[in-house]
């Protein structure tokens, strides 16, 4: 027979004026397959040998008109006759077997497949919307065959009854059922069927929207899109020459997806979203309270800028830059800030940044070219007016190469005069940064490039003291790590002696980290406790603290007494923030041993070129003092040592410490006891102010100092520091 619109399977019905409109001897054969009692087969040209086909029958159930029943498979073994008119008679036999007594049971690989197909059928009929598959054909689970027959009979049903006949031709036109005698690999075919008919199902529906939205095109789109951005007049100038594009580049135009995309970043950019800032003076100074202890100038900072917001609206944005030893609360003030301005928070760390790019971006020109660091924040925001933090700011590559230097690139983004129109490379369009509150975070203001440093307002976060450690870790800290493990307040329970003891013997750090982890080490531990049963209260004390944490990590040199002529006490801040003693030792020694290149005085214990220097002004200045044994210095060396010698010692604050060792050494009379000294020393004898008073003090008063001795120019900075601390301590304040 002529080429059929599709491949009769077993089960399928169809009229039969569907074979005489193509082969005008359908007639005939049909007379002749009644009379003779046989099957009536459709083959795509002559039939051969082994060929499978479906045997047709009349349906004698049909009421008007005749039509034909897929009722075997059948296998040809023979050709009997050519009967011409295009048909021919054969013999064949059975080649599916349907009943009990000859099918095997389904193995586990036709479970499988009948399971994912019967899957496949549901979601075919929920996005058809429709009631494709009868409910028999999903009886037919003793035979593989059976079923994949008759869903294929639906799906084609469905087909023809939706008109969609001609859309799925391709997928239906194909003698899978009829050539392929393997039931799994049937199956499998058909599982691949109903897969594209939903793809199909899917696009079709993927169509009708298109279809709508193809009625406006991409550049009356985009012409709407970007009006409804409001942009600035030099912008969307520029902006409307790339949508202008649109109208003479068709979508297969290698530049086509370029000026797409880059519409696309115009559009994500905040250009006049803002969130609106709380001015009440109060509540944010309750937020600040609430999040940090101490930092009152950061605090204080907060609160003048926005009252001065209050007072003067247009009042332009502040470069703010908080300077400090790590672990003091710099980053998480930024959180504080967001949240007291009501202001979204965007934090980019540009520690290790080497490439200016990363904070202008790439040019367009590149491919997979992105906005730099900045852009992308507010992109992430959401809002043209973040509290924006640039964290780590003195760790960016200050170094210039073939990548530029993102340093320098940092110049035009926190400069008030300049940002309002500042220019990254891949948007090329002017963007105002003006709204925008930077913060920027750092460990070592000498780090910094000197005119990036001048642009911005540094304030200084000094590190905490002991005190203030145990006042944030009961009042933050422990709370947060009691919520952390599960505990409740009642279970735990930190004496003050016993958190003192944590910061004291168990950290040496600036910030409050590893106090942090400490106290969360015995949350811990005391939840073992819990979770065995012992509810408490787990009561910590310092006698017990050791069971918890161990011995102690760390030891506070003891004041010693009895001091010999030739010793004095110095007062030092250390690397991580901490004030603490220096005893200075000098002692007389030949001059064979101190050489002629030390100028009469050998210097130990690590000590850097500016301290060494401070020892040769204080040894000259001594000189001149006691004339009358001017001589003796001159005939004797003169060793100097700070312990320990392990540690760098610098800066000029130890030269007053260092003449009062050189008195007391070469008067042969001891220092008073428990007196500290501090101040750099002239040729003159003039003592002029040092830096760290307030770490120094509180390191004396920790060591059991009675006396310190400070220039007269640091009494401002003594005022500052804590009462606590300045209680039983007598100053003397020189010049």
């Amino acid at each position: 027979a002529p080429r059929f619109p599709f491949a009769p399977i077993p089960g399928l019905i169809f009229p039969f004026e569907a074979i005489v409109v193509t082969c005008p001897s359908a007639g005939q054969v049909l007379e002749m397959a009644k009379e003779q009692n046989c099957y009536l087969a459709l083959s795509h040209g002559m039939p051969i040998l082994n060929q499978i086909v479906t045997g047709l029958a009349i349906n004698e159930k049909a009421t008007a008109g005749v039509f034909l029943r897929g009722e075997r498979r059948l296998k040809i073994v023979d050709i009997l006759s050519d009967a011409g008119d295009g048909y021919v008679v054969a013999e064949a036999e059975y080649a599916d077997f349907y009943s009990r007594s000859t099918s095997k049971p389904l193995n586990e690989v036709q479970r499988i497949l009948l399971k994912t197909t019967q899957g496949l059928c549901a979601e075919l009929s929920k996005i058809a919307k429709a009631p494709i598959f009868r409910e028999t054909t999903f009886g037919s689970f003793d035979f593989l065959g059976v079923f994949a027959d008759q869903a294929s009979v639906d799906i084609i049903i469905y087909l023809v009854e939706q008109k969609r006949l001609e859309a799925f031709f391709s997928i239906v036109d194909q003698e899978i059922f009829l050539g392929e005698l393997n039931i799994n690999r049937r199956v499998r075919i058909l599982q691949e069927i109903i897969k594209e008919i939903i793809e199909v199902l899917k696009g079709t529906k993927g169509e009708m929207n298109s279809a709508v939205a193809a009625e406006k095109d991409s550049y009356t789109e985009w012409q709407e899109k970007i009006a409804e951005l409001h942009l600035p007049e030099d912008v969307n100038k520029k902006v409307m020459a790339e949508v202008n594009r649109l109208r003479y580049l068709q979508p297969g135009h290698h530049e086509y997806g370029g000026v797409i995309k880059y519409l696309e970043m115009i559009e994500s950019v905040p250009w006049n979203k803002a969130t609106q800032d709380n001015l009440d003076i109060d509540a944010a100074q309750k937020i600040l309270e609430n999040d940090h202890a101490y930092l009152e100038k950061q605090k204080q900072r907060i609160l003048e800028y926005l009252s001065v917001k209050k007072l003067k609206p247009d009042y332009g944005e502040q470069i703010l830059c908080f300077i400090g030893p790590p672990g003091t609360g710099k980053t998480s003030l930024g959180q504080s800030i967001a949240r007291a301005l009501g202001r979204k928070f965007v934090r980019r760390s540009l520690g290790g940044m080497h490439d200016e790019t990363e904070i202008r971006g790439h040019r367009r020109t590149y491919v997979g070219a992105l906005p730099g660091q900045i852009i992308q924040g507010l992109i992430d925001a959401g809002v043209n007016n973040p509290v924006f933090m640039l964290d780590e700011i003195d760790k960016v590559g200050n170094v210039t190469g073939i990548s530029g230097n993102p340093m320098s690139a940092l110049l035009e983004v926190l400069d008030p005069k300049q940002n309002y129109s500042f220019r990254d490379n891949c948007l090329d369009l002017p963007f105002d940064l003006s709204n925008v509150l930077f913060i920027a975070t750092g460990n070592a203001a000498e780090t910094i490039h000197p005119t990036l440093f001048d642009r911005m307002e540094v304030i200084p976060t000094e590190a905490y003291t002991t005190l203030e450690k145990m006042h944030i870790a009961q009042k933050h800290l422990l709370p947060a790590q009691i919520v952390a493990v599960g505990l409740n307040a009642e279970q735990i329970v930190i004496t003050p002696d016993a958190m003192e003891n944590i910061a004291r013997f168990y950290t040496q750090e600036t910030g409050v980290r590893q106090m942090e982890r400490e106290i969360a080490t015995l949350c811990r531990r005391v939840a073992v406790e819990v979770a065995r049963g012992d509810n408490g209260p787990h009561e910590i004390t310092a006698e017990n603290l050791h069971q918890f944490l161990g011995i102690r990590k760390y030891s506070e040199r003891c004041l010693e007494a009895n001091l010999p002529p030739g010793v004095a006490i110095g007062l030092a801040v250390s690397s991580l923030g901490e004030g603490h003693i220096l005893y200075i030792e000098a002692k007389e020694c030949p001059l064979k041993f101190v050489g002629p290149e030390t100028k009469g005085m050998l210097c130990t214990g690590s000590l850097r070129d500016v301290m060494s220097e401070s020892a040769l002004v204080a040894r000259t200045r001594v000189a001149a003092y006691l004339s009358h044994l001017s001589n003796a210095i001159d005939e004797t060396g003169i060793h100097l040592h700070i312990p320990s010698g392990a540690v760098p010692k610098d800066g000029p604050s130890a030269g007053v410490a260092i003449a009062v060792a050189l008195v007391s050494l070469l008067k042969n009379e001891p220092v008073k006891e428990k007196i500290a000294f501090t101040g750099e020393i002239t040729l003159r004898g003039a003592v002029l102010p040092v830096g760290g008073i307030k770490q120094k003090v509180i390191g004396a008063k920790i060591a059991g100092i009675k006396e310190v001795v400070m220039p007269a120019d640091n009494e401002k900075d003594f005022d500052e520091v804590h009462p606590d601390f300045k209680a039983g301590l007598k100053v003397y304040f020189v010049k």
